[in-house]
């Protein structure tokens, strides 16, 4: 679907009254600035600067880009310089130098025609007519020629907005050397593109686009920010749902910040959440989840079998996982998968790392937006982990309750271990462990941090881990059994085993149980 229930346009920005996209787009308002900012220092002097904007989908990207075609069109100075033609998300129309030239002169042509000024319009589109058809070399060379003339004959330079950027580069990639001397030199010409994934061609020291773009990385928007813009980001009625939510449950909205993503579509449909009355993290999640099943099942669909099968196995891990585990969990041959991984990284969908201590690498799905929300997908029992993990991360983003948990048996546990009564401590922390709910309750979780950072203290983590995984054989609690091997260590290297939106999480728990300030 292209909208939500507000009328907004989830997927395709192009949708939006002008007005609305700039709204979204003041997220981005840094980015923006320095877009505009280069692009009035350009004097036309020297080498045009190229920008690369790179970000994963909902991050914000074709916001950004429509926002400064609106500000090139609206501001007077800039109008006076520039003149933006802006592409469509899909590029699937590139296929030769000539295609890229030719649809910039017909955007040209549509923004003249929007500014009333058809008989320019018309003039354009009658002299592309005339371009030659079976002759690519020619086509490309008139073509680029027509467009530089028509900067000339208007006084202006163009600003060549390019969503999916990686597609078109891809698609000339056997003229990418060309077409980078033709942008090198050529001040009349500036491109400023997005990409979803980072593009080879940009950042291989042999390949034509090396050091040639001014790459800005959209990153998610800081967790501590969110409760601020959400109401911006929302419908009305945010801002008081915002500001309940925070005072009665002030880990939630942190929470959920680390687990989804702080990245502008996320946070808008996690306010279309709140306003629908949902608090706690279970419904939420689904609440930011459900909405986007159109795009990611399409993404899903556009995987051949095999893929189909390697990236379910690695959503089901939740955790980077080696290309021997994901054998095992789909019964493929390894060289099934180690070439099904090679191509599914080359396309963006799957990212590599360390696995410590192996020194084989771990696999994991890139977007972990679209990874929880395939997870979430895969059955009840995947579901429930999930849903399961969201509820324990808002413990462990909220102030510790120390004086709840003091009631506690964990707590209880925690004095019997100090006091060097082993033998009760254990028994009591199996028979407390075993009744411990996966959404724990403030003074459960109060509890269980102070039996862990005893058994920090007196070097008990390794039965303490034990007991866990005799408590819950359904390993629900992997957050804090890093934790404390983290802890038992004294190495962050089961970070790397662990699924990176959960990483801040196990690190604040080491922090709490620990006397290492760093982590908190």
């Amino acid at each position: 679907m292209a909208r939500d229930s507000l009328g907004r346009a989830l997927y395709n920005p192009a949708l939006l009254e002008r007005g609305a996209c700039g709204r979204d787009a003041v997220i981005r308002a840094p980015l923006l600035a320095r877009l505009i900012d280069d692009l009035e220092r350009d004097r036309g002097v020297g080498s045009p600067q190229h920008h690369l904007l790179i970000g994963p989908r909902g991050s914000g990207k074709t916001f950004v880009l429509r926002a400064l075609g609106h500000t090139l069109e609206d501001d007077p100075g800039l109008a006076d310089d520039w003149i933006p033609l802006t592409f469509p998300e899909a590029q699937y129309d590139v296929a030769w130098p000539s295609d890229l030239w030719t649809n910039c002169l017909d955007y040209l042509a549509i923004g003249l025609a929007r500014r009333g000024r058809p008989a320019e319009a018309e003039e354009i589109r009658a002299a592309l007519a005339e371009l030659p058809h079976d002759d690519e070399v020619t086509r490309a060379e008139e073509a680029y020629r027509l467009l530089l003339d028509e900067s000339e004959a208007l006084g202006r330079r163009f600003v060549l907005l390019i969503d999916n950027l990686d597609v078109v580069i891809d698609r000339l990639k056997a003229d990418q050397w060309r077409l980078r001397d033709l942008l090198s030199t050529e001040h009349r010409l500036v491109i400023i593109g997005a990409s979803a994934r980072a593009i080879e061609e940009t950042y291989r020291y042999d390949a034509a686009f090396y050091d040639f773009f001014r790459i800005h990385e959209l990153r998610q928007l800081r967790a501590d920010a969110v409760a601020d813009l959400l109401p911006r980001l929302g419908p009305p009625g945010a801002a008081e749902a915002v500001a309940a939510l925070t005072a009665a449950r002030p880990g939630v909205l942190p929470a959920l910040a680390a687990l989804l993503g702080g990245q502008p579509r996320t946070l808008s449909l996690l306010a279309d959440g709140l306003v629908a009355g949902y608090r706690a993290p279970a419904p939420l999640v689904s609440a930011v989840l459900d909405p986007l099943t159109p795009a990611f099942q399409a993404r899903v669909d556009r995987l051949a079998p095999q893929a189909q099968r390697v990236a379910h196995a690695l959503a089901t891990a939740w955790h980077p996982a080696r290309a021997s585990d994901i054998a095992t969990r789909t019964r493929l041959p390894i060289n099934s998968v180690s070439a099904q991984l090679t191509r599914l990284t080359k396309d963006g969908i799957v990212e590599q790392g360390q696995h410590l201590p192996s020194p084989r690498l771990g696999y994991y799905l890139g977007d972990r937006l679209f990874a929880l929300w395939f997870l979430m997908r895969c059955g009840q029992p995947h579901r429930r982990r999930l849903m399961d993990v969201a509820t324990t991360l808002e413990r462990v983003y909220e102030p510790l309750d120390e004086a709840a948990g003091a009631s506690h048996p964990l707590f209880d546990a925690a004095e019997r271990l100090r006091l060097g009564r082993h033998g009760e401590a254990m028994a009591t922390t199996l028979t407390a462990l075993s009744l411990l709910s996966a959404r724990p309750a403030r003074d459960a979780w109060a509890g269980l941090t102070a039996l862990m950072r005893a058994a920090v203290d007196l070097g008990w983590t390794a039965r303490l881990r034990e007991l866990m995984a005799e408590a819950w054989p359904d390993g629900r609690w992997v957050l804090v059994d890093r934790a404390l091997e983290i802890a038992a260590l004294g190495s962050t290297d089961p970070l790397t085993r662990t699924a990176p939106e959960l990483r801040d999480a196990v690190r604040r728990i080491v922090g709490a149980i620990t006397k290492d300030p760093q982590q908190r």
